[in-house]
């Protein structure tokens, strides 16, 4: 009975300092409150910080990005070897590419694992360059191959080195997400600082109920993409027919709310290179009547972007809004936001 006793009493203390530590961490640094839809910019953001400013002595952030990004690869490698084996045709024009071919379409698929991912990688980065397979494997025609699968092709025998170590663009171009366990906070460490990273994860039913929780977020940052403007709502209503309305509601409760109303808000504009084609063949006055311009790019931008800062009522008073586009394919877009934080909760503060 003492035994259990103690061992009860040991798994208390140890579970009461953990949470002594996580309080301190918390109360030490700055909260940023994220919201945003899937279609934005807002996971690769995370996922890129969460790399590049990982906390001291924490590399299982590493380790798991690593595994992530040669488990896709593996994957892309199986679909070329299934497809050899599968077609009559023979894909090579040179003496490598024949050779690569016919390793490739000697190993079993149905037990290839990451194992044999690196002695093969030599004889798929052959093929690939192979101009009659890479013609024909890649060509639309045959089959849409995604960018960051081509892309990780090209690197096969880089990624597949027991070395290997990520890179920024490696995460970029791979288009992995690290925050697959669904897990909202994020911490990271930047220079001096650490930073909380607050996702949302989409919340918004009933915002009012728990969003008080978050009443010591030091900034409120939205992520949107204006190709989100002809897709359709996860909540239909009657105030609300596509994503982006939709977005534009929450940024509408949220930012008004009576717990952040002197909170500098930072709203980052995802303008897409589909948002202006898809213009061409969905008006955007059939998503927003209220628009009465030219349906071109530079109009459609600019009024969509007005909406969110009609929305801000507080902004008047003290001109915490801030509107900036993103381009997270550029990894030092994410490291010079965390200096531009500072500048804008000094102006504000």
């Amino acid at each position: 009975m003492g035994s259990n006793y103690s061992a009860l009493n040991h798994w208390s203390i140890e579970r009461s300092i953990l949470k002594d530590k996580k309080t301190k961490y918390v109360q030490n640094c700055n909260t940023i409150l994220i919201f945003g839809s899937e279609n934005s910019s807002k996971n690769k953001f995370i996922s890129l910080a969460k790399f590049l400013f990982p906390l001291e002595n924490d590399h299982k952030e590493t380790k798991y990005t690593t595994q992530l990004i040669v488990n896709h690869l593996h994957n892309s490698v199986k679909e070329i070897i299934v497809f050899i084996q599968h077609t009559w045709h023979q894909l090579y024009s040179t003496d490598k590419g024949e050779e690569a071919w016919y390793q490739l379409k000697s190993v079993d698929y149905n037990n290839f694992d990451l194992r044999k991912l690196k002695e093969i990688s030599k004889y798929v980065n052959d093929l690939y360059q192979d101009s009659s397979f890479k013609e024909y494997y890649f060509s639309e025609n045959f089959v849409k191959k995604e960018k960051n699968s081509i892309y990780l092709i090209e690197n096969c025998q880089r990624i597949s080195s027991s070395v290997y170590i990520p890179s920024p663009e490696d995460i970029i171009k791979s288009q992995i997400n690290l925050n697959l366990n669904c897990t909202t906070d994020t911490n990271i460490r930047c220079g001096k600082i650490n930073y909380n990273l607050v996702d949302t994860c989409g919340q918004k039913n009933q915002i009012n109920k728990w969003i008080h929780q978050f009443e010591s977020a030091e900034l409120l940052l939205f992520f949107i993409s204006l190709s989100d403007y002809d897709q359709s709502p996860d909540r239909p209503s009657a105030n609300c027919s596509n994503k982006l309305q939709e977005c534009l509601n929450t940024f509408d409760e949220v930012v008004n709310n009576k717990y952040f109303q002197d909170r500098p808000v930072l709203l980052l504009v995802d303008c897409k290179e589909t948002f202006g084609e898809t213009l061409l063949s969905k008006p955007l006055v059939n998503y927003f009547p209220d628009f009465n311009k030219k349906n071109e790019l530079n109009d459609a931008r600019s009024f969509l972007i007005q909406q969110f800062r009609e929305k801000d009522q507080f902004n008047r008073k003290n001109k915490r809004l801030f509107i900036h586009s993103v381009n997270t394919s550029d990894h030092n877009q994410v490291i010079e936001f965390f200096s531009y934080f500072k500048i804008i909760t000094n102006e504000i503060n």
